[in-house]
């Protein structure tokens, strides 16, 4: 990177839009880390883009997802 930093010692991260780019741009440019909260999902085409060629991502993802019952209950839990 013109920095200086290599790409394998950045972290992204992103909420909803931002960690469908984060994904995106972690799996192109081969990142250390990447870090999404409830991400968007990133199409087909744009993950065959992303992996240009890999049969996996050598990206470390983590992916952290919110729900909220829909049964009246109001606790959130997360998987």
């Amino acid at each position: 990177m013109a920095t200086g930093v290599r790409a394998a010692e950045l972290v992204l991260t992103g909420h909803s839009l931002g960690g469908g780019y984060a994904q995106y741009a972690g799996m192109r440019r081969k990142v250390g880390q990447v870090v999404a909260f409830n991400p968007a999902p990133l199409s087909g085409q744009l993950q065959k883009e992303a992996f240009n060629g890999l049969p996996t991502s050598p990206v470390r993802m983590r992916h952290y997802i919110s729900f909220i019952s829909m049964s009246g209950n109001d606790a959130a839990g997360y998987f």
